[in-house]
This record gives C-alpha cells, sequence and structure tokens, in this order.
C-alpha cells in the first residue's frame, strides 16, 4: 500500500528504568481521509520501525509503498503491526501555510 510519510524521526536512547538501549525510526504518515461524527480530513498516523529503514527514507513528504508485517509482543505476545519494508515512490511537494 501506498502513503504519503509527512516525516521520520531517527531515535537512539537508554532507557532510564530498565538500562536497554533502543534505536529505530517513527514514521508519521496519512492515509485516506476520515469523515464521520468524531474525525474529519486527514488524521496522522504514527509507526515504529526498525533502525536499518531509516536509509531508505529519503525525502519527506513523499509517497512510500509500505510493507507491513506482524509480530509478538515481549509480554503477553499479543500481535502488532510492524512496518517491515519502505520505499519511495515518488516526492510530494506541499504548498505553505503562510
Amino acid at each position: 500500500m501506498q502513503y504519503l510519510v509527512l516525516g521520520a524521526t531517527h531515535y537512539d536512547f537508554v532507557n532510564r528504568e530498565s538500562g536497554e538501549r533502543l534505536t529505530g525510526v517513527k514514521v508519521t504518515y496519512v492515509d485516506q481521509p476520515e469523515n464521520d461524527a468524531a474525525k474529519r480530513g486527514y488524521i496522522p498516523m504514527s509507526i515504529t520501525a526498525d533502525e536499518e529503514l531509516w536509509d531508505q527514507i529519503t525525502v519527506c513528504p513523499g509517497i512510500y509503498e509500505f510493507d507491513f508485517g506482524m509480530k509478538a509482543t515481549k509480554v503477553g505476545g499479543k500481535p502488532v503491526v510492524v512496518l517491515k519494508d519502505i520505499n519511495l515512490v515518488k516526492d510530494v511537494k506541499l504548498p505553505s501555510a503562510v
């Protein structure tokens, strides 16, 4: 599926409580506009991904092809959606807000 990626943030920090080093990428994107009793327009969503996807996010905003997968949580084994791969389709020029 293709999505409009608004931005991406690389993170690398140590969890103060556990001492575990956490690295990855947070991708903020939008899908189709919503129009219901509680939401209207494009509502940004975020997903985290492994650090190795950082170099594949070369332009923001841009249209990207996403490849989603599933993995189990560490506690409880509940399924969660993960971003397995991301590839640029085309860059996007948004009009200035000012």
